[in-house]
C-alpha cells in the first residue's frame, strides 16, 4: 500500500484499489474524493455546501448526505421503487463520564458528546438508543448502549456484568467482561448471559441461554478465541458437560488442519491465505470446509469434505470413508481395521 500526503491524499492498495479521500477542514469534508477498484469501476463523492454527493461508476446518485452533528444527518437514496427514500440519525448531547476503577488508569471525563439518538427509516419506523449511566441514578454516561428499540417496537437491553472492578470491564485492555441481553420474547426474570474469561490472546466467551421452554434449562455455547479470531465453538443442550451437539474448529493458514483439536492452541497470525472449518456434530466425523484466499482477501477456493464411516458388520470393523470433495467428486477409500473415525 502506498499513501501520498496533504494538500491531497491517494491511497493505493496492492489490489489496485485506488482512494482519493475528501479532506477535513474546520471538522468538515471538503472537495472531491473518489474510489477506484482494479475493474475501473469508481464511486465519487462531492461536498458543496454541507451535502455530499456519492455517484456510482454510472453518473448516477446513489447517496446524498446532509447535515452534521448535533443537527440531524440526512441520508437519502433512490429506493427499489424509485421514489427518494431518506434515512434520519437525531442526536442527543449527553454527558459522558466512566467509573470503571481500574487501577492507574485515568477515567474518562465528565465530556459532552453528541451521541445517536434514534435512527429514523423511510417509513417513519425507527430506533432509539439509550445509554449506561456512569453510576446508579446518574444523568451522565458511561457511553455504552443499555437499550435499543426496535422499529417493531421491541426493545432488547444490556447490562455489564463482572469484569476486574465489576463494571463490566477488563481493565488490562478495557474489552467488554460480559454482559446480559433481555430481548422482547425473554421471559421475565430470565436474560442471555455472555461472560469473557482468560488472559490475552486466549479468552473463552460463555453463552447462556434463558431456560428452555421444552426441556426446562438454560442451553450453554462457549465460544475460544486467539485474540479477535475464532477458534473452536461448542453448543451443549443444558449444561457445558459431556459431548457437545456440535462442534466447531477454525484454522488460519493451514496451521493444525492435521489435528483440528489443536487449532485453539496456536497463534493466529495475519494475513490469512487459507481458513479451515472442521465441524462435528454429537462426537462424530469432522466436516471440512476449506476456503483459500489470494493476498488480497479474495475468495480462490472453497471445497467442502465429509468423512462418513459406515460399519459393514457387526464384526467387521472395516468401514467405508467417503470423502465428499466437492460438488463434482465423490471418493469412496477402504480403511484398516484398526480405523476409528
Amino acid at each position: 500500500m502506498s499513501v501520498t500526503e496533504a494538500p491531497s491524499a491517494k491511497v493505493t492498495f496492492p489490489s489496485g484499489e485506488v482512494i482519493t479521500p475528501q479532506l477535513v477542514a474546520a471538522g468538515s469534508p471538503t472537495g472531491n474524493g473518489d474510489q477506484t477498484d482494479s475493474n475501473g469501476n469508481q464511486i465519487t463523492s462531492n461536498t458543496v455546501s454541507g451535502t455530499t454527493t456519492f455517484t456510482d461508476t454510472l453518473g448516477t446518485t446513489a447517496l446524498t448526505i446532509t447535515g452534521t452533528a448535533p443537527s440531524p444527518v440526512n441520508y437519502k437514496y433512490t429506493a427499489p421503487s424509485g421514489t427518494l427514500a431518506q434515512v434520519i440519525v437525531t442526536y442527543a448531547a449527553k454527558m459522558v463520564q466512566t467509573a470503571f476503577n481500574c487501577p492507574n488508569i485515568s477515567e474518562y471525563g465528565p465530556i459532552s458528546n453528541n451521541l445517536v439518538d434514534r435512527i429514523t427509516l423511510p417509513d417513519n419506523s425507527y430506533y432509539q438508543f439509550t445509554y449506561e449511566p456512569t453510576t446508579q441514578g446518574s444523568n451522565n454516561v458511561t457511553g455504552r448502549i443499555a437499550s435499543v428499540r426496535l422499529p417493531t417496537g421491541g426493545t432488547i437491553s444490556y447490562a455489564y456484568t463482572g469484569g476486574d472492578t465489576n463494571k463490566g470491564v477488563i481493565c488490562a485492555n478495557g474489552s467488554t467482561s460480559g454482559f446480559t441481553r433481555t430481548t422482547p420474547d425473554t421471559p421475565v426474570g430470565q436474560s442471555w448471559s455472555y461472560v469473557r474469561s482468560g488472559t490475552s490472546p486466549a479468552y473463552t466467551t460463555t453463552i447462556t441461554s434463558p431456560l428452555d421452554p421444552v426441556t426446562g434449562q438454560s442451553n450453554v455455547t462457549k465460544v475460544q478465541f486467539q485474540g479477535n479470531y475464532e477458534t473452536q465453538r461448542d453448543t451443549y443442550q443444558g449444561a457445558a458437560t459431556g459431548t457437545p451437539l456440535t462442534t466447531t474448529y477454525t484454522c488460519y493458514n493451514g496451521d493444525g488442519v492435521a489435528t483440528p483439536s489443536s487449532c485453539p492452541t496456536l497463534a493466529v497470525v495475519t494475513p490469512f491465505q487459507r481458513i479451515t472449518n472442521f465441524r462435528s456434530l454429537n462426537g462424530g466425523p469432522l466436516a471440512e470446509v476449506d476456503t483459500k484466499l489470494d493476498g488480497y482477501g479474495n475468495v480462490l477456493t472453497h471445497e467442502s469434505a465429509t468423512s462418513v464411516a459406515v460399519q459393514l458388520s457387526s464384526s467387521s470393523r472395516i468401514p467405508l470413508v467417503i470423502d465428499w470433495i466437492s460438488s463434482a467428486e465423490l471418493e469412496i477409500r477402504d480403511h484398516a481395521p484398526s480405523f476409528d473415525p
